[in-house]
């Protein structure tokens, strides 16, 4: 005789590994079938792990607070592990300058990216490697590049000093000093190339900035706020490598953050007036049009680039790879938004020096800056270097503010 059920049940499933420990229900209905086939679905899957630092020895994986002898980063699957949320991992691992470990991970794909964060005394090493490189910048900047300049790699040491020994102008002096300057927390990226590793760290600065003919005396100096990025390598400790103009917001972007330094006080580079003397039979040969005249053409070009959010509208006034040619690049592409409006209201020459290679065109300039109704008012006097190309015609080297006023 055929036996015949009739009747709802619940069957159970379990499995049980290293990894993982499931169980799961399916309820049945058995009506008049002396066999049915079931099926149990359960979410599982091996999992592989990437990073942008491999770490110096194998790291140490953590399932749900508990370490397992694996290492995430062995290039092997690990598994299998329970999916949808129910699994949290991290990975603890060792660096040259100590232990990091990835923020909990919520399992639920088989591929896993883990960045390692910063801890605060690792960005508190940061703060002061900042703050060390750029109060031995101002003591080299008072000397034209003469001090030596801390934390910092060989090439990005030559960098700075280059620039050191052309920032000045005959006859002029600059004092320079920071008011605060202050790094971002929490959002320091390790990554790593060709055996070292780098990471990026955001800072704002607030300083004072005066150019002044040292005969005259000092004026009133102008305050300027400004965004960095900072990259440092690890080379026996951490180095400058780079620092760039960032986009980032002085205000919003800049949520928690550590001080660098505070009221450097005043540093100061003074340049003496130079007598450039011709030789007797010397004819410099310069170009036909006036260089005032070559600097209000520029002006012209430059309103439209900044209202346009097009740097290639200015570029052909700027000598290629000078610091003008960065300088404005840098603050078109990154700092420069559609919604801002530039209105350009006098261009005034005040004085012409020329020489055999180029000229100095200092001039008055008043524009107008308009960003969501905000309207400032910018009078400022300024000296334009000039040199003179291959074909003879003047270019834009740097670009000195002497002077800032702001309504």
């Amino acid at each position: 005789m055929d036996h015949c059920f009739q009747a709802s049940t619940k069957l159970n499933a379990a499995y049980k590994s290293d990894t993982a420990d499931l169980t799961t229900t399916e309820r049945v209905e058995l009506w008049g079938r002396p066999h049915e086939d079931i099926r149990f679905n359960m979410e599982v899957d091996t999992v592989t792990f990437q990073t942008d630092a491999i770490p110096l020895s194998p790291a140490k994986l953590l399932l749900n607070g508990e370490k397992v002898d694996f290492d995430p980063f062995s290039g092997e699957a690990y598994g299998p592990v329970v999916l949808g949320g129910s699994t949290v991992i991290e990975v603890e691992a060792e660096f040259p300058w100590g232990v990091m470990k990835s923020g909990p991970l919520t399992v639920k794909e088989p591929n896993m990216s883990i960045t390692f964060e910063f801890t605060d005394d690792m960005e508190s090493v940061l703060a002061t490697t900042i703050g060390d490189y750029y109060r031995s910048y101002l003591e080299s900047f008072e000397t034209e590049g003469d001090l030596p300049l801390k934390h910092v790699t060989g090439e990005f040491n030559r960098k700075v000093v280059e620039s050191l020994k052309t920032k000045g102008t005959e006859g002029y002096t600059t004092q320079l000093w920071v008011k605060n300057k202050e790094i971002q927390l929490g959002d320091s990226y390790l990554t790593q190339y060709d055996g070292k590793y780098f990471t990026n760290v955001n800072v704002r600065m607030d300083y004072f900035e005066s150019n002044f003919l040292t005969e005259e005396g000092p004026g009133d100096p102008g305050f300027h706020n400004q965004t960095l990025q900072y990259n440092l390598v690890y080379d026996n400790g951490w180095k400058v490598n780079d620092v760039q103009y960032s986009s980032m917001d002085y205000e919003e972007d800049f949520n928690e953050t550590r001080s660098v330094m505070r009221d450097s006080g005043v540093y100061q580079l003074v340049i003496p007036a130079r007598e450039t003397t011709l030789e007797t039979n010397s004819t410099p040969v310069l170009p036909a049009m006036d260089p005032a005249q070559f600097i209000i053409n520029f002006r012209n070009m430059y309103e439209n680039a900044l209202n346009a959010v097009d740097f290639s509208i200015a570029e052909d006034y700027l000598l290629y790879d000078s610091d003008a040619y960065h300088e404005l690049k840098d603050y078109i592409e990154t700092e420069v938004d559609d919604s801002f409006e530039f209105n350009f209201t006098l261009n005034d020459p005040l004085s012409v020096e020329t020489s055999e290679d180029g000229a100095k065109v200092r001039m008055h300039e008043k524009f107008i800056f308009t960003h969501n109704g905000d309207r400032t008012d910018y009078n400022r006097e300024k000296v334009y270097h000039l040199t003179i190309d291959s074909e003879e015609s003047y270019k834009i080297t740097r670009i000195d503010i002497l002077e800032t006023l702001r309504d």
